[in-house]
């Protein structure tokens, strides 16, 4: 059964499983963000009520249509769960996208800040279960709260924030809240993600729909961005060795391995093709090692590939990737 044009706000139900699930419905909402595997669209009439968002994900990898339009689709209801274990996250398969308006109700987004994400765990997640979907923004001013990493991933302080922290602008932990959340974003573009160190500025708003993905709520952003980039030195370590310690160091290769990808054999060229080499970063470890560290007794490595990274081969042993960033370490 076809329902005609049920209003989004109706499909995001307060329990997280919807009760149109499995069913064709059509509804109508502004474009305000994609993903790879998607788009979101918005009710610009509705609000978030009852824990139940005005928005959705309508998934469709191709034909996205463009930011800002207003569109109607149809399609079936689905209640996502990427595990077994994971948290349901309603979306639309559509099966037809037609365009309405080229330029739909302009929105505005619901800012996140201090006095709405600083908040106690159940209180937070509610808010951020009403926005699934949304429009969502940080304010200019924030400052980032992480280093940046490849795959364009941001977390940053709002900057009405009042909080202990770092040197550098990080945030210190509190044993009182130690799960706290902070926005984050990801923008699509990695080429087009800057560089930032930790203490970071953003230098104008970033706003987009809010997505859930790998555990946790983070602004699909819109882009591109722009940062007032902080200047941070490394710092060496003053730790040593003596007779009842030894030093550990826990260090992320981020998916590190000496071999340049075919594009053949792996599952995203775009993606899983890089040289780990050629970039120097077995040398740029090998120096946090033997340098920034101080040689610790103990290296416990994360994202390590095997010999021939990310390729989908037999192949299993990393031992040609530990021997070069042990060689990079020596060279150091």
């Amino acid at each position: 059964m076809t329902v005609p044009l049920t209003p989004i706000h109706r499909i995001q139900g307060p329990a997280l499983l919807s009760p149109l699930a499995g069913r064709d419905v059509s509804t109508r909402g502004v474009v305000i963000g994609a993903t790879r595997k998607g788009f979101f669209i918005q009710d610009p009439d509705g609000s978030p009520v009852s824990g139940a968002s005005c928005g959705v994900f309508v998934f469709r990898r191709r034909e996205k249509p463009p930011v800002g339009s207003l569109v109607e689709v149809s399609g079936r209801v689905v209640d996502y769960l990427a595990d077994d274990l994971g948290r349901p996250s309603t979306q639309v398969a559509a099966g037809t996208v037609t365009m309405v308006e080229p330029y739909g109700p302009e929105l505005e987004p619901v800012w996140l800040n201090a006095e709405n994400v600083l908040v106690e765990p159940e209180r937070l997640a509610a808010f951020l279960n009403s926005l699934e979907g949304m429009l969502v923004g940080v304010k200019a001013g924030a400052v980032f709260a992480a280093p940046s990493n490849p795959f364009g991933d941001y977390v940053v302080l709002p900057d009405d924030a009042d909080l202990k922290r770092t040197a550098h602008g990080g945030v210190l932990i509190d044993p009182q809240a130690p799960e706290r959340w902070l926005p984050g974003f990801r923008l699509l573009d990695y080429d087009r993600a800057p560089q930032v160190n930790v203490g970071s500025k953003l230098l104008d708003d970033v706003t987009g729909p809010l997505n859930f993905r790998v555990e946790s709520f983070q602004i699909a952003a819109r882009g591109p961005v722009r940062v007032e980039r902080a200047a941070v030195a490394a710092a060496t370590t003053t730790l040593t060795d003596d007779a009842t310690h030894l030093t550990v160091l826990t260090l992320n290769g981020f998916n590190l391995d000496p071999h340049v990808e075919s594009a053949n054999l792996v599952k995203d060229p775009r993606r899983d093709i890089d040289d780990d080499v050629g970039d120097l970063r077995f040398d740029a470890l090998g120096l946090a090692v033997a340098s920034t560290a101080a040689a610790p007794t103990i290296v416990a490595l994360q994202e390590i590939q095997d010999e021939d990274g990310a390729e989908m081969t037999d192949v299993v042993s990393a031992r040609r990737t530990y021997e070069s960033l042990i060689a990079a370490i020596r060279d150091s």
